[in-house]
């Protein structure tokens, strides 16, 4: 059937019907055409706005998370260089400070090594953040056991060892 002939087939059948068929025609016509564009126009195009709204927050939330690592790296930059024994004095205080009998720390050249015997995470949390801030260490591997003996309820306790990087001298 040639373009003409289809649309002379056409007319022909919208003769035929009443006004009440064609408008019943025209009627689902309209509606399988405003059902066709919303559906392959607006809903991937809404869909796409609520996605980017999303992941703009996430964006903001991870632009402020970069933000505060570029002030905290500026702010390790500003401190002062710490020599390898000046790092090491400092490790071994806060060692003694906040772990006590609970840990040996061990050293050889710009490494040093810490074993753990039943350590709370909130004892190894502040450590850490000691011995980060005042001895410029910096943790290489850490392979910590959750020590099985506690009491029910109680907070966990660690032991293991950390291996760690101290300043170049």
């Amino acid at each position: 059937m040639t373009v003409p002939a289809a649309a002379t087939a056409w007319r022909a059948f919208w003769q035929r019907l009443a006004p009440r068929e064609r408008m019943a025609v025209a009627l689902a016509a309209a509606v399988i055409g405003v059902g066709l564009i919303w559906g392959l126009l607006l809903v991937p195009a809404l869909g796409a706005l609520r996605q980017a709204g999303q992941e703009r927050l996430a964006l903001a939330a991870q632009a402020q998370q970069m933000q505060r690592l570029v002030q905290q790296a500026q702010a390790l930059k500003a401190l002062p260089k710490l020599s390898a024994a000046d790092a090491l004095r400092a490790l071994q205080t806060a060692t003694d400070q906040r772990l006590g009998q609970s840990a040996k720390l061990t050293a050889q050249g710009e490494r040093a090594s810490l074993t753990l015997t039943r350590v709370s995470a909130a004892q190894l949390a502040a450590w850490l953040a000691e011995a980060r801030a005042n001895a410029r260490a910096s943790v290489q591997e850490m392979r910590l056991t959750r020590d099985a003996s506690a009491a029910s309820g109680a907070a966990p306790l660690w032991s293991g060892t950390l291996a760690l990087t101290l300043p170049p001298s």
